[in-house]
């Protein structure tokens, strides 16, 4: 059954490079530039997820960095198949179907964290452009508010 399932992930794995190799120009050699950029995203889609599980903030203070930055470290190396990994992944096929499995994970949570990111940032600078404006909430009982006649 094992060497059933190992054979199956390979040959998916070399339809899928048959398909790359198929298309014009070389997507393949582009794709596999791109991993970089991939390992740190899925870092950081696993960070805002997280975040989300402990509540409805994202927190920017020294431990949640860390833990970025522990994300990013781990997600790298799991990429560039080193720690142990690459036998890991060559021995197990749960391992190898288990990194598949997070990876299409991270895949389908990247629009959230990108949204809930945004909406982060924009919600600061909301905050920011409130503070300053006087008359606003952020500002009351700092001066003196007209809110118009009363009837």
């Amino acid at each position: 059954m094992r060497n059933a399932a190992r054979e199956a992930i390979d040959a998916t794995h070399q339809s899928w490079n048959r398909l790359l190799d198929s298309m014009p120009g070389d997507l393949r050699g582009f794709l596999v530039a791109l991993q970089p950029t991939w390992w740190v995203l899925r870092a950081g889609t696993a960070w805002l997820v997280i975040q989300d599980i402990r509540g409805p903030y994202i927190v920017f203070d020294w431990t949640w960095v860390a833990l970025l930055v522990v994300c990013v470290i781990v997600s790298v190396q799991l990429g560039r198949r080193v720690w142990g990994f690459d036998r890991l992944l060559g021995a197990s096929v749960l391992a190898r179907l288990l990194l598949v499995a997070l990876n299409v994970f991270a895949v389908t949570m990247v629009p959230g964290a990108v949204d809930r990111l945004a909406w982060h940032l924009a919600e600061a600078q909301a905050y920011q452009f409130a503070s300053s404006v006087p008359g606003t909430d952020a500002d009351r009982g700092a001066s003196v508010v007209f809110s118009g006649p009363t009837t």
